[in-house]
């Protein structure tokens, strides 16, 4: 997180127009927004995993469920 603020140079070492701050700042929101959700869905992932490791677990000690 060192970059909290856009860069005032381009990697050229000219001054970033308006638009490209901007620019940049669109891009950085939108890559903090996907990481965000990248996060949430590997959180989602790990708890079906586990919860279907629990239920083998569950399955091995007292047998299968009966269905309705």
């Amino acid at each position: 997180m060192g970059d909290r603020f856009a860069p005032e140079y381009a990697e050229s070492g000219t001054l970033l127009t308006r638009g490209q701050r901007r620019e940049w700042q669109r891009d950085k929101k939108k890559l903090h927004r996907l990481e965000k959700k990248l996060r949430c869905k590997e959180k989602a992932l790990a708890e079906a995993a586990a919860l279907l490791v629990l239920e083998k677990k569950a399955q091995a000690l007292w047998g299968e469920r009966e269905k309705k």
